[in-house]
């Protein structure tokens, strides 16, 4: 596999999810992660407060802002812990910068490996291919982009694919130990993820006889329990709790009533790497079958179970299918070049060329468009800034809900803090003379239905409406409410991200509250839901 031709197709990965880590991304569930590693390291202790998901990634930016923290108090940056949370309350980005950029690096990583799985299996052209397939992939592209779980834990499991490979090929024990380790890395970031352990099992009985395989398997498998022990050890240290919470977040993932019908597991594929890529698998699929049956055993044994607990889950989300890419984008490019070689001559070349642009077209179109909407500001930002320029110090504020997900966006004041930190620490970053001027409001919440207020005698003078035409479940306005604000109210301002009269002419998951779409990027003017300020002609607010 050319180097230099690596570092190209690693350079385009870099590019599609590196730009726009300058703008600030609103998603309050991707916030909830640097939240929880700020309260660990405030705490001065490594125990989460939730314990539904492991804590990989927790973990990793607790340390990450532990040493920007020391260097901060070396540097005459922070006196104390009440400096730091200060930075972290009235300028979050840059510590949520260090998470997306964590997401972009083991992104690119995962992209690197990809090129790698795909030279063992299929040899040097096919690795190219493979690399090129999934740095272009949308899905892998968007979930890049965020501070979640998946990234770090898809270029783990990644990792741990190429080493049981290598074992199978080599019977190097210590290939089959970090294929161990890995997959641990990949379930300390995602429980769902501990279907990669099976590849250990697939490569170690695909080397050699039963009794052979024994021992490099049971380090192997002891070697992963060690890792995820170290890395999510709340886990074993509170095991009750955790099997509590995690029977809890696997109801919210999995099980619940949605508010929308969820995609098709086949659309979600298509949006994720393109159906023509999706096609040319199933051709790399028999490829492998007939020519390296332990090597595709050794990948697809996890994938199996993984892909059936999807099929079958009443929520899916488009996001559970990005552990698959590496693996659709390995088998596309096997498809490729085998087709290649069946056709022989110099039009092979030609041919396979120009199926390489035919399964790259779209998903890399799809991608530079995500980067270019998520570029601008969203909605939720251009409205909270105007409410506070407008809206006078202490008025009412009628809005969805609290923590909603088409909330504007609010500067944070005491009483935030103490809800996500604690009294105490409100009431030290107050005295330290921090959180004065910060505009307060007198929220209250109109809900769901709009049945918690009286609108006969509106509490407020300010009235927020969020709606959504492409996700009504993340942004609706109750119709009786819609009625009295026609008729009592008069909007003051408007910030739209997606236009009414769009219909559904952009694809969105509808059960994820993500105002970014999946296809159909051109009519969508801004992230964030479309949110109105409305002034009432009167009220006690």
């Amino acid at each position: 596999m050319r180097r230099d031709l690596l570092a190209a197709v690693t350079l385009v990965a870099l590019v599609l999810r590196a730009y726009p880590l300058h703008v600030f991304y609103l998603h309050p569930d991707q916030e909830q992660v640097p939240r929880a590693a700020m309260q660990m390291l405030l705490a001065a202790d490594w125990r989460p407060s939730h314990l539904g998901n492991p804590t990989g990634l927790v973990y990793t930016l607790r340390l990450a802002y532990t040493v920007a923290y020391r260097a901060g108090r070396a540097f005459g940056a922070f006196q104390d812990k009440v400096d730091l949370l200060a930075a972290f309350v009235e300028r979050p980005f840059p510590f949520y910068l260090l998470s997306r950029a964590w997401s972009c690096l083991t992104g690119v990583v995962t992209v690197v490996l990809t090129a790698c799985l795909g030279a063992q299996l299929f040899g040097g052209a096919a690795g190219l291919l493979s690399g090129l397939f999934a740095a272009v992939s949308f899905l892998h592209v968007r979930e890049s982009h965020y501070t979640w779980f998946d990234a770090p834990a898809v270029a783990c499991a990644t990792g741990a694919f190429l080493a049981a490979m290598a074992y199978r090929r080599r019977g190097n024990m210590r290939s089959l130990i970090v294929a161990g380790m890995l997959a641990a890395l990949a379930t300390a970031h995602r429980y769902q993820f501990a279907v990669v352990f099976l590849t250990l099992p697939a490569a170690a009985l695909a080397t050699g006889t039963a009794r052979r395989s024994v021992l490099p398997l049971a380090a192997a498998v002891a070697a992963g329990v060690a890792v995820f022990a170290m890395v999510s050890p709340y886990t074993f240290l509170e095991l009750s709790r955790a099997w509590r919470d995690l029977r809890a977040q696997l109801a919210v993932s999995y099980w619940r009533p949605q508010l929308a019908e969820a995609l098709p597991f086949g659309t979600v594929l298509g949006v994720a790497v393109g159906i023509p890529m999706c096609g040319l698998a199933l051709i790399g699929l028999a490829a492998a079958l007939a020519e390296s049956p332990g090597d595709a055993v050794a990948l697809l044994v996890p994938l199996v179970p993984y892909t059936a607990s999807v099929l079958l889950a009443p929520r899916l989300f488009a996001r559970y299918a990005v552990l698959l890419v590496p693996a659709i984008a390995v088998l596309a490019a096997g498809g490729v070049t085998r087709l290649s070689d069946r056709m022989g001559g110099g039009r092979a070349r030609l041919a396979s060329g120009l199926l390489v642009l035919v399964v790259i077209a779209d998903p890399f179109a799809r991608s530079v468009m995500f980067d270019r909407v998520l570029a601008r500001e969203d909605t939720r930002w251009t409205a909270g800034r105007w409410i506070v320029d407008h809206v006078p110090d202490g008025d009412g504020l009628i809005r969805p809900g609290e923590g909603w997900y088409s909330n504007p966006e609010l500067p944070s004041t005491a009483a935030d803090v103490a809800f996500d930190f604690g009294g105490p620490w409100a009431e030290r970053l107050v005295a330290r003379g921090r959180l004065h001027g910060v505009r307060s409001f007198r929220m209250v919440d109109y809900g769901l239905d709009g049945n918690g207020i009286d609108w006969a005698r509106p509490p407020a003078h300010w009235v927020v409406t969020s709606e959504h035409p492409g996700l009504p479940g993340f942004g609706l306005v109750p119709p009786a409410m819609a009625r009295f604000l026609v008729t009592h109210a008069v909007p003051v301002a408007r910030f739209i991200g997606y236009p009414d009269d769009a219909g559904r002419a952009a694809l969105f998951d509808p059960i994820d509250a993500n105002y970014t779409p999946l296809r159909g990027f051109g009519i969508v003017r801004q992230p964030g839901p479309n949110i109105v300020v409305w002034r009432l002609a009167a009220g006690p607010g």
